[in-house]
């Protein structure tokens, strides 16, 4: 049995608490409660505390020792003077300088949360309008997104959490919503500029491109052997390696395809990933076989380049991680959707069926989501948070 830190312990009081008025029918503002909630215990936590007396290492201790940087000797400080590489992070640089300056550190877990969970809320609430989903169910997928995502990663790792769920906001405007393409634009490059990983998620997104001229089966065959179209795209960014910024991306596919960070691997994560890679390929064969989604609708399509290139990235375990960590925001995302009056044949046998593949789906869902909730309070994941 783990040692629970007094965190960990609290953090599962409100989550038990958060689930709880989850079921409440009239309940307008849940989810910019349990994001405030979340946020002040992200506000509470101490990175500093963690590591030296605890000895529980976190990416937040390094952006506080930053912090002190920049508060010391400002923007123009030289590289070398920082634990981390801002000169391709310039968003990232600037919020961590923002922070700095208001002098209260503690901030930069609390935004963190903030736009992890409150972006990803809004978009369920407005995909939850659209679609015409009673406040039930969307309580019911923004707990499923609590639940799934590793709370620890939110409010320490910044970087990717925050980007995730700008690029999903991102993609949801340009595929669903169809809004003005100038501010998608802006929304994938400033993903790029907080992590260079998600330059290879705007490349996925320029392969739907292919797909409506192209065969699409043939294209997802060559995402999941996506180790081919690594070693092309390595190829030609070495014809520009000499900027700084494609040098830092070759770093990363060197990294985590050849590197230290191509070994090492933690099985129960990488069996995690397995389990939300299932639980999507069930989800697109409900979506294909039992409701009448469009097979050319962007969203759907989106969502099997993402599920393909995660199983393809499978040989790989830090690339495989990392998506799919991103491949939560799909799951939720059409679990609200099945959820939809407009899928009311759907509905009635989601709420009333007693057999078939809906009840195969709820024990699914209700085993990944359980899975994932053991492992993050019994392991170190959320042992390692402390006030």
């Amino acid at each position: 049995m783990p040692k629970f830190s007094t965190y960990a312990i609290t953090l599962l009081i409100i989550f038990l608490f958060i689930f709880i008025i989850s079921k409440t029918k009239k309940n307008k503002y849940f989810i910019f409660f349990t994001v405030l909630l979340l946020s002040i215990m992200a506000f509470l936590f101490n990175p500093v505390k963690a590591w030296l007396t605890n000895g529980n290492y976190t990416d937040l201790y390094r952006y506080w020792s930053d912090m002190d940087v920049f508060s010391t000797y400002g923007w123009n400080t030289s590289d070398s003077m920082f634990k981390t590489q801002y000169s391709v992070m310039p968003v990232t640089k600037l919020l961590i300088y923002f922070v700095s300056k208001i002098g209260i550190k503690r901030l930069l877990a609390c935004l963190s949360c903030l736009l992890v969970y409150g972006i990803f809320g809004y978009v369920l609430s407005n995909e939850a309008k659209e679609n015409k989903c009673s406040n039930k169910y969307l309580n019911m997928a923004f707990i499923i997104f609590i639940f799934l995502v590793n709370y620890k990663i939110s409010i320490t790792n910044i970087r990717m959490p925050i980007a995730n769920s700008i690029f999903f906001l991102t993609l949801y405007n340009d595929l669903n919503k169809k809004n003005n393409m100038f501010f998608n634009i802006i929304g994938y490059i400033l993903c790029c500029s907080i992590h260079s990983a998600f330059l290879l998620f705007v490349g996925l997104r320029l392969i739907l491109f292919l797909i409506h001229k192209y065969n699409g089966k043939l294209i997802y065959i060559f995402i999941i052997l996506y180790g081919m179209s690594i070693t092309v795209i390595t190829n030609i960014l070495e014809l520009y390696g000499s900027n700084s910024f494609v040098s830092s991306i070759l770093y990363k596919i060197n990294y985590y395809t050849n590197g230290t960070g191509s070994t090492g691997m933690e099985y129960s994560i990488f069996m995690l990933g397995i389990t939300k890679v299932l639980m999507m390929l069930y989800l697109i064969y409900i979506l294909k076989n039992k409701t009448n989604i469009d097979s050319k609708n962007l969203m759907y399509k989106c969502t099997l380049l993402f599920t393909f290139f995660t199983i393809g990235s499978m040989i790989n375990f830090h690339l495989f991680h990392r998506v799919t960590n991103f491949l939560i925001y799909f799951i939720v995302y059409w679990q609200l959707y099945l959820c939809s009056d407009n899928l009311s044949i759907y509905k009635y046998r989601l709420v009333n069926e007693n057999r078939g593949y809906i009840n195969l789906y709820n024990v699914i869902c209700f085993l990944v989501v359980f899975i994932h909730i053991y492992y993050y309070f019994m392991s170190y994941q959320y042992n390692a948070l402390t006030f």
